[in-house]
């Protein structure tokens, strides 16, 4: 995940050589390979570069093929041998351009249309120096983050807050609703919004624009409405997603050293079966090296022994990190994590040693992340076949596996019970908000607006549509980016590859988004026995929580971070603390509130 940036001065005027080495070099843990940049007159762009593909071996970026149109990209462009093959229709086409030169040729081919044939993971600009027209975009899920602000005639943007912090027009002045969307929720619900009021995040999907003294940001792609997926067989739906699935992979295994961060459940097992599989299949190919975090004493807690059975069937290494000794709000003074916005994790610490451990192994992580959301169950299909009076299909639906001879996925009575019966969840609205700062942002309105949002749209299974295409996933892939780890190590996500979650979310409900049983059916006789059939489940107990209850957290950090008394009313926080001690949900949005006050101490010593 290499670093970006840049600089245009809409009024003409040139660009600063030393304030864009700055920003750039500031990049540097992110892209140790290489730091460049490239100005001509008005534009300048930077580029911190970590080679993590074969292909990136000899690229060099800010990148041009015609001296005209100039690029600086962090991207991982998958299906090549499709784009490719398109390309040379249009163009003369290198046989293997790297990921930088795709984008710049297919710019070249289609012009902004270019980001509709995409597909990876990316966040890219392109200067037109000619033109004078910044073109720039992010990819369909938000696994690389983009940031802009708008500093009087000056645009500048990256794919590292922090970076665009170094510019000394850029103030420290916080979006006091983003901060009360943490809060309430633990992460900002706008996606076009970052903590700082100067900032802006483009969001997933989108493409940002400036030509005729104006930035225009518009969408260009949304989650396609497809439809339920019919095969005569079921071994064609298991066939069909074994070969999505081994197409993803392959796509994200390009270089020699590969980690998995394995946790011993159902879809990081998957996706490190498929890797292991792939890598056997290619002489020469990369190393695979399993990663999992467990706790042997403070809870109960079965990762170890799970996740040990997957790497002795796959016959890989695993390297497994002990949480039971951390302490909640360990490490968070230490300037080397950095933490561009607030982190609604008290034990953080945990995630930022391990991707030190990645690090000191590969450039790139495999996760499991994905599969949660596009196999999300729905009872709302098969009521809209009741109300459309369509039970013909919706006898056959439900019928069908049985009359195949299949066995009924796993705890099908419990899933069913809780999709008809479960009411809706409110979210609480924490006591110790300060009354000045719920007036001044209305939170109680923006809290029941969000909460009461009701999920309506015309896919065969709404929940699972919405969940997918919900920002809290970028909000999530954003942590695992170098910008907030720190550490040169690029995190990729098969299950959330487009071509694979389209095929998911058009699948029937009944049987295989129950329990994730097209995920269980294609991995019987691959994975061991005892993790295809363990139930999906949290861990059997809460370590913040446990902590909190051990020990109650001290409020000493509100009263060293006096802008944290904007937000927080220290006495009514110590109130709530002691009536959570029996309510690990409640605990730990009342750990939002100290978490807040430790970024807020972050940020003012510079250390963010």
């Amino acid at each position: 995940m290499s670093g970006i940036a840049g600089i245009i001065n809409l009024d003409g005027g040139p660009v600063d050589r030393e304030l864009l080495w700055r920003i750039t070099r500031s990049m540097s843990c992110r892209g140790p390979d290489a730091q460049q940049i490239w100005i001509d007159g008005n534009a300048g762009l930077g580029h911190a570069m970590l080679r993590s593909t074969f292909e990136a071996k000899t690229e060099k970026q800010p990148l041009s093929v015609d001296g005209d149109v100039w690029l600086t990209a962090d991207a991982r462009i998958d299906g090549r041998s499709e784009l490719i093959s398109a390309l040379a229709e249009k163009l003369d086409t290198p046989a293997s351009p790297n990921d930088a030169e795709l984008i710049l040729l297919a710019y070249k081919a289609w012009g902004e249309d270019c980001v509709k044939r995409l597909i990876g993971d990316f966040s890219f600009a392109i200067w037109n120096k000619r033109e004078q027209r910044l073109f720039c975009a992010r990819d369909h899920f938000g696994t690389k983050p983009f940031f802009y602000a708008r500093l009087g005639e000056t645009l500048i943007f990256s794919n590292t807050l922090d970076a665009l912090r170094r510019h000394p027009q850029t103030s420290s002045n916080l979006n006091e609703l983003a901060i009360g969307d943490f809060l309430l929720f633990g992460s900002n619900q706008d996606p076009s919004t970052t903590s700082f009021a100067d900032i802006a995040r483009l969001p997933p999907a989108h493409l940002l624009r400036w030509r005729n003294n104006s930035v225009q940001i518009e969408r260009y792609w949304t989650l396609p409405i497809v439809d339920v997926v019919r095969y005569r067989k079921r071994s064609d739906y298991i066939d069909c997603f074994k070969q999505l699935l081994e197409t993803a992979v392959r796509d994200r295994l390009r270089h020699d050293r590969i980690g998995v961060r394995m946790s011993g459940g159902l879809d990081s097992s998957t996706v490190a079966a498929q890797a292991r599989e792939v890598l056997l299949s290619q002489p020469g190919a990369g190393v695979l090296k399993a990663f999992t975090v467990v706790h042997d004493r403070v809870i109960p807690d079965e990762e170890r022994f799970y996740a040990g059975l997957v790497a002795n069937k796959l016959k890989i290494p695993i390297d497994f990190q002990v949480a039971d000794e951390y302490q909640l709000y360990q490490g968070w003074d230490n300037p080397a994590w950095r933490m561009p916005e607030p982190l609604d994790h008290p034990l953080g610490i945990i995630h930022f040693e391990e991707f030190r451990r990645f690090a000191s192994y590969a450039r790139v992580v495999l996760t499991g992340q994905g599969g949660d959301p596009a196999l999300k169950g729905s009872p709302t299909y098969y009521v809209r076949l009741c109300r459309q009076l369509r039970f013909a299909r919706l006898i056959k639906d439900v019928s069908l596996p049985l009359f195949r001879g299949q066995t009924p996925p796993l705890n099908i009575r419990t899933n069913l019970k809780r999709w008809f019966s479960a009411r809706p969840w409110q979210m609480p609205f924490p006591e110790w908000l300060h009354p000045d700062f719920i007036n001044r942002t209305k939170l109680q309105a923006r809290l029941d607006s969000i909460t009461n949002e009701h999920v309506s749209n015309p896919h065969l299974r709404p929940e699972a549509y919405a969940d997918v295409a919900s920002p809290l996933w970028s909000n999530h892939l954003e942590q695992n980016d170098p910008s907030t780890t720190a550490v040169a190590v690029e995190v990729r996500n098969p299950l959330f590859d487009l071509r694979l979650v389209n095929f998911l979310l058009s699948l029937p409900p009944i049987p295989w988004c129950m329990d994730k049983e097209i995920i269980r059916a294609s991995m019987k006789g691959v994975l061991p026995r005892e993790v295809i059939s363990r139930p999906k489940s949290p861990l059997a107990g809460d370590t913040v929580h446990l902590l909190i209850r051990n020990a109650p957290p001290s409020l000493k950090i509100l009263g060293e971070t006096s802008a944290a008394a904007k937000y927080v009313d220290a006495t009514k926080l110590k109130t709530a603390f002691e009536k959570s001690h029996d309510d690990a949900f409640m605990s730990w949005v009342n750990t939002r509130a100290l978490s807040l006050a430790h970024w807020l101490k972050k940020i003012a010593s510079g250390a963010s």
